[in-house]
């Protein structure tokens, strides 16, 4: 099998996944998910072990292969959503893109982008909320004093 192959890796069974009981194995073009301390890194499941991932840190990067064990760094890997080979097909289209902006245009929207066709990020739209409230509340504290 390629490493663009259907069906389970048995290597992947022997990491840790956190996913729903009824998704037993990471196949490929499935969205994946790590925590790296402040947020979470986003990448496709291409197959035997290797990922597409956009940008290896906050500050960027391109759209690469990685290896899933470079990619977790000995962490727990979250399954995200099932995007199959077309997810497959539209990560490998961007391989070497490096046009990466932790606000518009990185490894969660990538991701997303593959699996599902829609460009978003959770984590930028609860930021920008975050933000937008915080100043609310500043604005009405010095409209208080």
């Amino acid at each position: 099998m390629n490493r663009n192959g259907f069906g389970p890796v048995a290597a992947l069974r022997m990491v840790s996944v956190t996913a729903p009981a009824d998704v037993p194995v990471v196949l490929p073009g499935d969205h994946v998910r790590v925590w790296r301390g402040l947020y979470w890194h986003h990448a496709v499941y291409v197959g035997n072990g290797w990922l597409i991932e956009f940008g290896s840190s906050i500050f960027g990067g391109r759209v690469a292969h990685v290896a899933w064990d470079v990619f977790s760094k000995g962490s727990s890997v979250d399954w995200v959503g099932r995007g199959g080979h077309a997810a497959v097909q539209r990560a490998e289209s961007q391989l070497g893109r490096s046009d990466f902006d932790v606000l518009s245009r990185n490894c969660e929207h990538f991701a997303n982008w593959c699996v599902t066709g829609r460009w978003e990020s959770g984590q930028v739209e609860l930021v920008g909320w975050s933000a937008f409230i915080a100043a609310i509340l500043l604005a009405a504290n010095k409209k208080a004093a």
